[in-house]
Order: C-alpha cells, then sequence, then structure tokens
C-alpha cells in the first residue's frame, strides 16, 4: 500500500470515474449494458400496444346554431379538426361526443355522438357533429364542447 492509504485498485476507480465524467461532458455516451436499446414509448408501454387515445387532437371546434321557424327544427352543428398525432397507427375509426349548450345554460344542454373513419398517422381532417331538435321557446348562441369517446386502433 502507498503513503497516502490508496491502493492501486482505489486509484483506477478514481481515474475511470474521472474520465467517465469527462468523456459525459463532451457529450459522448457511456456504453450501457450489452442489447440494450431504448425503452418503450412514454405513456404507451411495449411498441405492438395502441396509443393512447389522447393522441386524437381536436383543434378549431365552432358551434352553429341554424333555425327554420316554419318546420320548427334547430340544427346545431359542431365542425372540427381531427388529427392523428401517431406515426405509426391509424384510427380505424373515432368517435366524438360533443356536447352543445346554450350560453346561458338554460334552453340546450344536450350531447351527440359522431364517427368518423380512417384516420390516417399524422393526418388531419375536417369533421362535422350535427344535432336535430326542436326550435327552443328563445334563439340563441350555443357552444360546444368535444372529446374523443372511442378510438379503435389498427397498425
Amino acid at each position: 500500500m502507498r503513503a497516502n492509504g490508496r491502493g492501486p485498485t482505489a486509484l483506477a476507480r478514481a481515474v475511470c470515474a474521472a474520465g467517465s465524467r469527462r468523456g459525459n461532458e463532451t457529450g459522448s455516451r457511456e456504453a450501457g449494458p450489452a442489447g440494450a436499446g431504448p425503452g418503450p414509448d412514454a405513456g404507451r408501454g411495449r411498441r405492438i400496444d395502441p396509443p393512447s387515445d389522447s393522441v386524437i387532437t381536436i383543434r378549431d371546434l365552432k358551434a352553429v346554431p341554424n333555425f327554420n321557424s316554419l318546420l320548427g327544427i334547430a340544427n346545431f352543428q359542431a365542425t372540427m379538426l381531427l388529427e392523428n398525432g401517431d406515426t405509426e397507427w391509424t384510427a380505424e375509426r373515432v368517435c366524438i361526443n360533443v356536447r352543445f349548450r346554450d350560453i346561458n345554460m338554460i334552453f340546450i344542454d344536450v350531447q351527440q355522438v359522431g364517427c368518423l373513419e380512417e384516420l390516417k398517422p399524422l393526418d388531419s381532417r375536417q369533421f362535422t357533429v350535427t344535432y336535430t331538435g326542436m326550435i327552443p321557446p328563445r334563439l340563441f348562441p350555443i357552444r360546444a364542447e368535444a372529446k374523443v369517446d372511442y378510438v379503435k386502433w389498427t397498425k
């Protein structure tokens, strides 16, 4: 043993540790265990598992009322842009639940589900959900809230 109390193995460990720290400072990566590849995607699990339904995004949601007083019918339309953010999986069927409400939340509070077929990976498409009902006692602006209700994924 040396006078400083360090044996040859203690010195070797210190040099290796300093060398590996220096290697990380320059941006190089230390080698991991043999055969260790990238792990699964966050929130996805194994690669064979379909993505989360939150990969489908709803953008540019607009609610439009259309009143036909002669027939006594009201059509409420919600138009939106649906986007599939996954790079590998096709959303074979996407169902969107839309809740139509009047601004004052007095006369109308209805839900309608609409489904879209074949939303390819990284694709965006316009989609409209329509609810038809009786004209309320007073005409008013409406608003819509939309959420993904169901997605059937295929690879």
